[in-house]
């Protein structure tokens, strides 16, 4: 797996070759958090996306900012971290 330290959605794609990311073997804790990912992207509701933000993300470097921008597009976004800040 390649894994980079920047959002690549923002390089353009001269850039994008131009930079080196590290190869990294794929272990245990990048499965798990995938798995994590993937329950919560078929799940209805927000309670395992929430969940995902009291995670260790860092096995993944991107995945925390991505988390928080999708909660971010949702009407009531604000409402519902707080919601569960509180809870």
């Amino acid at each position: 797996m390649v894994q980079a330290d920047v959002p690549i959605g923002e390089l353009m794609p001269e850039r994008l070759l131009a930079r080196q990311f590290p190869a990294i073997k794929i272990a245990g804790k990048q499965l798990e958090l995938a798995s994590s990912v993937w329950r919560a992207w078929r799940e209805q509701g927000l309670q395992d996306w929430l969940g995902l933000l009291s995670k260790d993300l860092s096995a993944l470097p991107q995945l925390r900012p991505a988390v928080v921008a999708l909660l971010d597009e949702l009407p009531a976004a604000d409402k519902v971290r707080h919601s569960a800040a509180c809870a």
